[in-house]
């Protein structure tokens, strides 16, 4: 045995020694050559950088085995072969490189129910380029998940390489469709707190319905049931389960290979509850405002999404004051045994925020004062949260720019920040020309110039002419936001309008003087006075008559009368406004409300003498949908007379049309005479719901329901019922304002009325 044992150390001993001798030897074989072969796209050069070994070099196994490691991370090679024969006194080293072949085509074979062009959007594989067999494992993953999407989960996905010469090949992709497979049911085991149909509401897989062709739910999605898994154990630990797991749900097949059942496993836990809310280490803002903030109460039922919602609100409360590096950290204790848990909010205030700089970049037409007046935080000043969204308010709502951000950017002092503004501006100059249709004054032709940025310092300038067989309108105006760049506002506007009505035509001539200025909490005061003549002529036949024989007249036959003729009127009117809405165009959030009182005659003097007063009000909110917008619309308006003269035709309001009641033609509700037609009134009521939803990025839908009235000088406001439309609509959004085209239907429609009527029109409603 001791015989055995040493025979085997000598024989190791002499395999160390020989392979020591080997090593040796070839470290005096020297390198002579060095060649490349087989490579036929990939340049030499780059081949010869990942070879380390050199002429002249000792040949070193363990060096040419690093040699093909290193030429294989080119990239492109599908095999590496080297090889060794006696050259010059030494060896020469010899590369054989097979390249991967390049695809010439790929070809979809099998898919029936998907076109090749929609297959090959789904892939990254492209013709004329390597093929990479890893890729392509890659890619037949992403057809696999796309084809479930679609239903097909009983799809089979392969692939074959064929030669068609010399490095190139064709790659054909192999489908197996199946059959579509549908999604029969959802179930799920061990929700003991919450029914299915509860837990089914919280998750975007949905069974296959009447509807699933449209929105193609009811098929498997295994990216989207993951998310639905997380959903629900979200769903779970917000409402105080927190150990909750909800396991990989299980997908079963049915016997007859055309539906799927969904399985979701829960374990629901424990129920736990807020014991107590802490706030410690703040000095700055007191445990009693804190606590005020926040929504999470002690005996409340724990949730994670609340307590997250309630850190972002103390958060925010530090911003507003300048604390814009202040920290708060939720420390959530649990109690096992009574099943609560403690929060405390421990707060880092860290030191308040300053304004460094303001740096503005990508304005290139308008200047930088024109953006910075409209920063409510001056260099040097407290950096807070609150105005810094304010600044991004007014930035935004100016008009001239497509893409604004803003972001804080630390120093090199430790309470010093700058802020940068980025701007993308938008034109802001147009210039149109055409023909429009609309459905109160028919086919009209445009002209247009317009200027909303004049050389870049804001000011806005504007010339418009409009013709068409019913009215004729020519304006000129400008106006200086900023005079003397101080936050006040001036502006004129000369104008001249020719408006044929049912029973006279009106021409009036004149202008504007426009003033006003802000007001605290985004509050303005605004004051214009207009000088304008008035011309009425081409009275109905049957009124001059009746006025020429005596016979009985109505208000509106008086008013008409007693105006014909050339006229002048000269009026004041002051509004308070308050405007926060985030866009003027297409607001998602906030409010315009405007409250005006216009008076003319008296100590102006004048032919005409009357007021008027207006409160108006527009309200919009985000709903929790995908980017639906709820706004809501309301306006009342008096006209008075006073010293002792009739109102004015011309002052007297009217309903219907795009701009109060949709689904009833232009003036089409209101007091009329004995041929029906429109007299108006005194007093007008007008209310208007709209949800709008987007359809592409400058098109967007909407339903409406509208209500409004007009009531004569006998009547009260609501002394009769309102008359109510309700349609859908669409608005196409361009430079000069959003496009309307509205269809509304007559509700409790009365004899001899039609039933619906469409609306066109450009320009801002509410």
């Amino acid at each position: 045995m001791v015989t055995r044992k040493r025979a085997i150390f000598y024989a190791c001993l002499l395999i160390l020694l020989l392979a020591g001798f080997v090593e040796g030897a070839q470290e005096r074989i020297t390198i002579k050559s060095i060649e490349i072969h087989g490579n036929r796209v990939i340049e030499e050069a780059t081949i010869r950088h990942q070879i380390k070994s050199r002429v002249g070099d000792p040949f070193t196994p363990s060096h040419v085995r690093q040699d093909i490691l290193n030429i294989y991370k080119i990239g492109y090679i599908e095999d590496v072969r080297v090889e060794s024969e006696s050259f010059d006194g030494g060896i020469k080293l010899i590369y054989r490189i097979k390249e991967k072949p390049w695809i010439k085509r790929i070809v979809f074979e099998g898919n029936k129910a998907i076109k090749t062009e929609t297959l090959k959007d789904k892939i990254d594989l492209k013709e004329k380029t390597f093929l990479d067999r890893g890729a392509v494992k890659q890619n037949l993953a992403k057809l696999d998940q796309y084809y479930q999407g679609e239903g097909f989960y009983l799809v089979a996905l392969d692939y074959r390489v064929e030669e068609v010469e010399a490095g190139w090949v064709d790659l054909h992709i192999i489908v197996q469709e199946g059959k579509k497979v549908k999604i029969n049911r959802i179930t799920f085991s061990g929700n003991g707190h919450f029914k299915g149909r509860t837990l089914r509401k919280q998750i975007m897989t949905k069974t296959y319905g009447l509807f699933s062709f449209l929105s193609k739910k009811g098929f498997l999605n295994r990216e989207v049931l993951e998310n639905d898994r997380i959903r629900l154990q979200n769903f779970y630990m917000d409402r105080g389960f927190i150990h909750c797991v909800v396991s990989e749900p299980r997908v079963e097949l049915d016997q007859d290979k055309k539906h799927l059942t969904l399985r979701f496993f829960i374990q629901e836990g424990d129920l736990f509850t807020v014991q107590e809310v802490l706030m410690t280490d703040n000095l700055i803002l007191s445990t009693e405002d804190l606590q005020k903030m926040i929504r999470v109460r002690s005996g409340d039922i724990y949730s994670r999404s609340e307590i997250s919602r309630d850190l972002a609100r103390i958060t925010d409360a530090y911003g507003e004051k300048g604390y814009l590096t202040s920290e708060v950290f939720p420390i959530i204790s649990e109690d096992m045994d009574t099943k609560t848990i403690s929060v405390n909010y421990k707060i880092r205030e860290g030191e308040p925020s300053y304004l460094r700089w303001i740096n503005i970049t990508g304005n290139t037409k308008t200047r930088d004062k024109v953006i910075r007046r409209e920063v409510k935080i001056a260099e040097g000043d407290l950096l807070d949260t609150k105005s810094m969204r304010e600044s991004y308010r007014r930035i935004r709502t100016l008009g001239f720019f497509d893409e604004l951000d803003m972001q804080t950017i630390p120093t090199s002092a430790d309470n010093q920040f700058d802020l940068d503004l980025m701007v993308a501006e938008r034109l802001t100059g147009q210039i149109s020309l055409g023909a429009g249709y609309s459905s109160e004054d028919h086919l009209i032709g445009t002209f247009e110039v317009t200027q909303g940025n004049l050389f870049g310092r804001g000011q806005r300038l504007s010339a418009s002419a409009e013709m068409g067989g019913e009215r004729q309108t020519y304006n000129l105006s400008f106006t200086e936001p900023y005079v003397f760049d101080k936050p006040l506002m001036a502006g004129f506007r000369l104008y001249y309008e020719i408006k044929e009505y049912d029973q006279y035509t009106r021409s009036s001539r004149g202008g504007d003087i426009n003033f006003g200025f802000p007001l605290p909490k985004n509050f303005r005061f605004y004051t214009n006075y207009n000088y304008e003549k008035v011309n009425i002529y081409d009275i109905d036949d049957d009124i001059i008559a009746k006025g020429t024989t005596g016979e009985n007249l109505s208000v509106f036959e008086e008013s008409l009368l007693d105006a014909k003729g050339m006229t002048y009127s000269s009026s004041i009117m002051v509004a308070f406004s308050r405007d926060t809405r985030d866009d003027r165009f297409r607001p998602t959030s906030g409010s315009m409300n405007r409250l005006a009182f216009k008076y003319a005659g008296g100590l102006l003097g004048g032919d005409n003498w009357f007021y008027t007063t207006s409160l108006d009000s527009g309200w919009h909110t985000s709903l929790p949908w995908w980017k639906f917008v709820l706004s809501l619309h309301g306006n009342m308006t008096y006209a008075g007379e006073h010293g002792g003269r009739d109102l004015p035709v011309f002052e007297r309001l009217y309903c219907g049309g795009a701009n109060t009641v949709r689904g009833y033609s232009h003036r089409g509700i209101g007091p009329t005479d004995k041929e029906g037609d429109p007299t108006g009134g005194n007093k007008r009521a007008v209310f208007n719901l709209e949800m709008h939803f987007p359809i592409y990025e400058a098109m967007s839908g909407l339903v409406f329901f509208d209500a409004g009235n007009v009531y004569d000088e006998e009547q009260n406001f609501f002394s009769h019922s309102l008359r109510m439309g309700a349609g859908f609509g669409m608005r196409i959004y361009t430079p000069i304002g959003p496009m309307r085209l509205d269809w509304g239907y007559k509700l409790l429609r009365r004899t001899g009325e039609s039933a619906a009527d469409w609306h066109f029109a450009i320009g801002t409603y509410f």
